[in-house]
């Protein structure tokens, strides 16, 4: 009888483990990925648009846009003063595109369209439905290109260069439209060549599991009251607590040693594939792994004082028996 009450203890000690851990997993998504207020804080405290807009022009300007090279700067064969030109006309595109659509104003229309997926994500809409309005910037872009051709024939050390404000502006048309922005952006669009039946299958189940997730909760409760049961209040104590301290140990171990041996490797073999610099990611990373190691580390203080309870009860126990 005492082997199966034992048996029994150490089942009900692996469920609760097992439970410990989708339950860690999904509260530590519902504080990162599924939460707005994580992305906001992740662009505010990460240089994330200006660096990915530096590497998205670099790559279309020297791949597409560029009208006297192929490739990309590094592997131009042009005489230099044709590749001097070549930087000299992205910069002046990069430099108008920041001035154009600043970092606050990318930032603003992300966490938009941040929002309007994640009601997506948790059913509380059938589809996206975030469209941006890129008429009046393209035509500040062009006005930019004007303004930073202005500024770069000012700074010629010849000060022979000069040209009249239609020749300008016809050469910042030819320019703006070389990186052929759209009128608008529909996020819909975007997200009809995402969303194939796999991804909308795993939205459906996100969403199923949301709605049952206070299961989760009767079945802790119904592990304790097992373990009191079986074992009494001490020794049900115990074992919850070392269930607990199990679980939120090996859950916390096992998310840094995920990023140590395989995150941050793919960061560094892989990093070129993502246009964001790797220490920003690493950061980002870091950031995750902070909001998600604070339920786990809940679980591991909830288990530690439910043992250290469960021995003083014993010990109270064992005195009043005296």
């Amino acid at each position: 009888m005492k082997g199966l009450k034992i048996f029994a203890l150490i089942l009900i000690l692996l469920f609760t483990v097992i439970s410990g851990w989708i339950y860690m997993s999904w509260m530590g998504m519902e504080r990162t990925f599924l939460n707005h207020s994580y992305y906001r804080d992740v662009v505010s405290s990460e240089r994330i648009f200006p660096d990915m807009i530096d590497t998205v022009l670099h790559n279309v300007y020297f791949s597409e846009g560029c009208p006297c090279c192929a490739g990309n700067d590094e592997d131009m064969q042009l005489p230099p003063y044709m590749q001097k030109e070549a930087l000299e006309e992205f910069n002046i595109i990069t430099n108008a595109f920041h001035a154009a659509f600043p970092e606050e104003w990318l930032e603003e229309q992300y966490l938009l369209v941040v929002d309007d997926v994640l009601a997506l994500v948790r059913g509380e809409q059938e589809s996206v439905t975030v469209t941006i309005d890129l008429q009046d910037r393209k035509e500040r872009f062009r006005d930019e290109i004007i303004n930073q051709m202005e500024k770069h024939l000012s700074d010629e050390e010849t000060g022979n260069i000069e040209a009249t404000r239609e020749e300008l502006e016809s050469l910042a048309g030819v320019l703006s439209e070389e990186m052929d922005l759209p009128e608008q952006i529909i996020v819909a669009d975007i997200t009809e060549h995402v969303l194939n039946p796999q991804a909308e299958k795993a939205i459906h189940n996100t969403q199923i599991f949301r709605q049952y997730f206070l299961l989760f909760y009767f079945a802790f409760v119904l592990f304790i009251a097992l373990n009191f049961l079986l074992a009494g209040i001490s020794g049900g104590l115990k074992w919850f607590g070392a269930a607990a301290l199990i679980a939120g140990s090996t859950f916390l171990g096992g998310i840094y040693l995920f990023r140590i041996m395989v995150f941050e490797p793919l960061v560094t073999n892989f990093g070129l594939w993502i246009p964001i610099e790797p220490a920003v990611i690493s950061s980002m990373s870091t950031q995750t792994l902070h909001v998600m190691s604070v339920i786990p580390l809940v679980f591991f203080a909830f288990g530690l004082v439910s043992l250290v309870a469960g021995i003083v009860v014993a010990k109270k126990q064992k005195a009043g028996t005296r």
